[in-house]
């Protein structure tokens, strides 16, 4: 590494642009930037990774085919809102048989979701297993009332730390 912290980027089997993105992403880590950051001009990353801007111009292409970089015509390039989350992360839209994929999909939830359930068990609290206890009961007399017990599932959800949020 040199001064910037920057490895060579000639040394890898890599194609120039490619190690050049990833020298991107390592700076965009190591200054702490945000989505909505603007990054140096071309000249300035040329100059700081010691390559010329037709290379910078190639990973920045790179870059924002990963949707990693938003480039902004006469504006600059920013960091991207959800850096490196694509649409469609899997190619699910490019997956002819529609109903195949659904059986796939199942046929893997099946795989992992007792797992996860395994695991989520040997780490519960007692308290966790008293909650789930005392849903359970709820949802069972939901059930033999005839009443949606979807309602309190969301509350449930949305009371727990560690649940990620409903949108």
């Amino acid at each position: 590494m040199d001064e910037s912290g920057f490895q060579n980027v000639t040394s890898s089997h890599k194609a120039l642009p490619e190690r050049v993105a990833q020298q991107i992403t390592q700076l965009i880590i190591s200054s702490d930037l945000k989505s909505g950051d603007k990054l140096p001009n071309e000249f300035e990353l040329g100059s700081l990774l010691n390559v010329g801007r037709g290379t910078i111009r190639e990973a920045v292409k790179i870059l924002a085919a990963r949707n990693v970089l938003t480039i902004r015509r006469g504006k600059g390039t920013f960091i991207s809102k959800n850096p490196g989350m694509v649409d469609d992360p899997f190619g699910f839209a490019f997956y002819p048989d529609r109903l195949k994929l659904a059986f796939d999909l199942l046929e893997v939830r099946m795989e992992l979701e007792p797992w996860v359930a395994a695991m989520a068990a040997e780490r519960a609290t007692d308290e966790d297993i008293e909650m789930i206890r005392a849903k359970c009961r709820q949802v069972e007399e939901d059930i033999l009332q005839g009443i949606n017990h979807l309602p309190d599932d969301i509350k449930l959800i949305s009371v727990s730390p560690d649940a990620p949020e409903m949108t």
